[in-house]
């Protein structure tokens, strides 16, 4: 899919959406690390997190669509990294199937609740789901010797959680309860800029490592597929294009 990606009308208007929102990332996620230190000087403790330790990189980690679209597109400027997540992403998923699929009852969670009663135990039912999935001690396929392959352009999730105390704590089977700060603008969460008719009707959030798969395997079909709203017909413009058509006939062949 890489050779017709960002093709055609659609795929340059995508092109140019995640070099933008890339650079917007970039300029959040300098955001998110002063809020971080900000915090962490009011807590009077420091923060212990450093390159090498990727403790929390075994958790579930969700990420926006457009977030997806931009790691996919910095995979495809880096060959490096794209080549070790596709050569790790067979094995996690593997692992994630024989442990049940824990991440696959997610969705209910985002659903509005009608009580404080409901919503509060869906937050139990979410922390308990977040403790099994971590306690699988999966790596993320984007893990490579201990370092982000994709940090520039990590999840926000991954980027405003830092630990302010030894980093065994954060360990699942530690004694200790870790302690942590966190920060995340309140923009990031309202975002549905996209490419396509300029914005998404919702705030789609995914499974990062499973979306950024899919994209890459089936390009916009997967988007179409997906069932979120506005995006049916995606694949179907793209391809009616005379330019992508073209291309995706000579791979055909």
């Amino acid at each position: 899919m890489k050779s017709i990606a960002y093709k055609g009308r659609i795929g340059r208007k995508r092109e140019a959406f995640c070099v933008s929102y890339a650079r917007k990332k970039t300029d959040l996620l300098q955001e998110i690390r002063k809020a971080l230190t900000s915090a962490e000087s009011q807590t009077s403790k420091k923060i212990t997190c450093e390159k090498g330790c990727s403790i929390c990189c075994s958790m579930y980690i969700e990420a926006s669509l457009q977030e997806c679209e931009a790691i996919v597109y910095y995979l495809y400027q880096h060959d490096a990294a794209l080549a070790c997540f596709l050569q790790s992403y067979p094995a996690w998923r593997a692992s994630l199937r024989e442990k049940g699929d824990i991440f696959k009852g997610r969705s209910k969670f985002w659903e509005p609740q009608t009580t404080v009663e409901k919503a509060a135990s869906l937050w139990r039912e979410f922390t308990e789901e977040e403790d099994k999935y971590f306690a699988q001690g999966i790596p993320c396929p984007f893990l490579t010797m201990d370092t982000c392959s994709i940090y520039e352009v990590r999840p926000f999730v991954c980027a405003s959680y830092a630990a302010v105390t030894p980093q065994e704590y954060c360990r699942f089977n530690s004694e200790n309860q870790p302690k942590v700060v966190k920060a995340i603008p309140q923009s990031v969460r309202s975002d549905r800029s996209f490419y396509y008719r300029e914005q998404l009707p919702e705030h789609v959030l995914s499974t990062m490592q499973v979306m950024v798969y899919e994209i890459l395997k089936s390009g916009l079909t997967c988007l179409s597929k997906a069932g979120i709203k506005g995006l049916e017909d995606l694949d179907a413009q793209w391809f009616a294009d005379p330019e992508v058509s073209a291309v995706y006939r000579r791979y055909l062949c």
